[in-house]
């Protein structure tokens, strides 16, 4: 028993390693390389350029890779390793279950395709207003002795309350159309749990008692015939 506990430490060791260190080691080698890289470029880059969207590029968009290397793609590879194992189980065991268990997978690749389009529009839109708002408020800190000098602080800087305004909707946006999810319980669990659950999430317990007792009510008249 304790030569397994050290096996499986040492596995779950080497699996923390390379799932969570090494993508977070690689963002940061990435960070230090591309400052130094932007450390040497001309002014007339930076004029070109919106400050804003350099600030993102090094802090939020490797973060984003960051997750994505470290979360996203080890679910990936789970979410296709796992499916393609059972379904060869099933198929040992029988075909027609491998199939009803399957029949549901097209449906669901074209609907993760479409939310995965909407996600990609709404992202795009929140970023573009991440790096407006980014950029004004640098613009507003770095001039704010000018701002306050021509009487533009606090609510007269449109410019930097328009920003924000559209960040906020953009947020609003795509949390509020791809966020909205409940994640039912465990798939052990039988339906009227399931159920339960619903319910109790949205605050319908009296339908959930009206649901059930009428389905009680067919399954003793069936089993009395």
């Amino acid at each position: 028993m304790f030569a397994w506990l050290l096996v499986e430490y040492a596995a779950y060791a080497s699996l923390y390693d390379k799932t969570y260190r090494a993508p977070y080691s690689l963002a940061a080698s990435g960070r230090l390389k591309l400052a130094e890289h932007i450390r040497h470029l001309s002014l007339g880059f930076f004029g070109k350029r919106d400050p804003g969207d350099l600030t993102n590029l090094i802090l939020s968009d490797y973060g984003q890779v960051e997750h994505t290397i470290s979360h996203n793609l080890t679910q990936l590879i789970s979410a296709i390793v796992l499916p393609v194992l059972a379904f060869v189980g099933l198929l040992l065991v029988d075909w027609r279950m491998a199939v009803a268990m399957f029949i549901a997978v097209p449906l669901g690749v074209a609907l993760l395709w479409l939310t995965d389009s909407i996600q990609a529009r709404l992202s795009e839109n929140h970023i573009r207003a991440k790096n407006e708002a980014t950029s004004r408020l640098q613009e507003y800190l770095s001039g704010i002795r000018e701002i306050k000098t021509h009487n533009m602080g606090g609510k007269r800087f449109e410019r930097l309350r328009r920003s924000f305004d559209e960040l906020k909707s953009a947020s609003i946006g795509l949390e509020g159309i791809m966020g909205p999810t409940i994640a039912l319980p465990y798939s052990y669990y039988d339906w009227r749990d399931h159920l339960t659950f619903l319910a109790d999430s949205f605050g319908e317990e009296s339908k959930k008692d009206e649901y059930i007792a009428k389905y009680d009510a067919k399954y003793d008249a069936k089993s009395a015939e």
